[in-house]
């Protein structure tokens, strides 16, 4: 029993969630509470957003500053208390203005302004909804009985 539920579960996150959407995650990782928590794994998955995003990077930056700037990054934050530190992305963008990462400061900025969610489906939802009451408010004898 357990299988075909952590199958269909396995299923189900993968459907929900796009490549895209597990890509755009990664800018979590930035978060310096994440980070610290396993900086190799946080470098992994921050050096695989920035290959996707490098044309996005400062001019004049690739991968090497990339690398750089992580290396530089984890050592601020070893120096730091760890209580101290940014929760959000929001707040972690603020914490490293004035510091010398700029390849980090754009992924920040590119993970603040990607949206948290869709609200398309809620809104063809409501519209559908609508489209039903006006239907329904407008039933005659003659519809009823056809």
């Amino acid at each position: 029993i357990t299988i075909p539920v952590l199958d269909e579960l396995s299923g189900q996150m993968a459907t929900r969630f796009s490549a895209h959407q597990q890509l755009a995650m990664k800018v979590l990782y930035l978060i310096p509470t994440v980070f610290v928590q396993d900086s190799s794994l946080a470098m992994d998955n921050i050096r695989s957003l920035a290959v996707e995003y490098v044309g996005d990077l400062p001019a004049g930056h690739d991968m090497r500053s990339v690398d750089a700037e992580l290396r530089h990054w984890s050592l601020l934050l070893q120096e730091l208390d760890p209580d101290a530190l940014p929760n959000t992305l929001l707040e972690s963008l603020s914490f490293v203005s004035g510091k010398l990462i700029p390849c980090l400061i754009r992924l920040l900025e590119l993970g603040c302004t990607w949206p948290v969610t869709s609200c398309s489906a809620e809104r063809s939802i409501s519209g559908l909804r609508r489209l039903k009451t006006s239907l329904r408010s407008t039933i005659t004898q003659e519809r009823l009985s056809s």
